[in-house]
This record gives C-alpha cells, structure tokens and sequence, in this order.
C-alpha cells in the first residue's frame, strides 16, 4: 500500500495538462483555503506530501475534494484509483489525445485490470 506522501504526489501529478507544470503547494494550499475558508498553508501541504504521519481528516478532506477525489482515498488509500491516475498520467505524457477500445462484445468501459495491463506498455513509452 503506497503511503500519503505518495497518494498527494499522484494527484500533483496528474492534475496538470501535457506541457504545463505541476501545481504547487502553495498552489493547493492556496486552492484549499479559498474553498473551505480555514487558512492551510503550504507547509502543512508539504508536510502533508513528505510523510506526515498524523494527518487531520478535516484536511485530508478538503485537499481530496480540490484534487476531485475521494476523501478515503487519501484517508486510507484505493489500489484501483492509484491505477486510474497512473494510466491518466501515462497517457497524457505519451501524448494521447483519444482513447478508443473496439471490441465485437458489447461497449464495455476501460476496467482498472485494463487500465493496469497497458500500464505497462504506456510508462515505457518515451515522454511526447
């Protein structure tokens, strides 16, 4: 199971567009004051993202909601949304601009073995 530190450096990671950089934390720390009113700053962020061990729920709430994801996903961790963020970013850095999955059964959506089977293949590819 990954730790904190490493779930918030997948959503930075994945929540910038091909060619443009990562937010900050002071950024996201900006970001989450302004949506939930209670000052954070960007040392509690950084802490937050270099293994803090006693994160405050309320905050992990809060920094989850501005990523668009799930609290429990940062309160106690999702292999299955780990992969969807790591196909996300493997996709956007091989320069994917549509993704279309043809099969003779019927329209099935992408499932999470899917998206970690290619995995693979797409974190080899050489940055677009």
């Amino acid at each position: 199971m990954s730790t904190l530190g490493q779930r918030l450096d997948l959503l930075f990671a994945a929540a910038h567009r091909l060619g443009d950089t990562p937010p900050s934390e002071s950024d996201v720390a900006a970001a989450v004051t302004a949506a939930g009113g209670v000052p954070v700053t960007e040392q509690e962020v950084a802490a937050l993202r270099n293994g803090a061990t006693h994160a405050d729920p309320a905050l992990l709430t809060r920094v989850a909601a501005h990523f668009g994801c799930a609290p429990e996903y940062l309160i106690d961790g999702d292999a299955d949304l780990e992969v969807q963020l790591r196909f996300q970013i493997a996709v956007r850095n091989a320069g994917v601009r549509h993704l279309s999955l043809r099969s003779l059964a019927e329209r099935q959506d992408l499932s999470v073995a899917d998206m970690r089977s290619w995995l693979t293949v797409l974190e080899q590819l050489p940055p677009h």
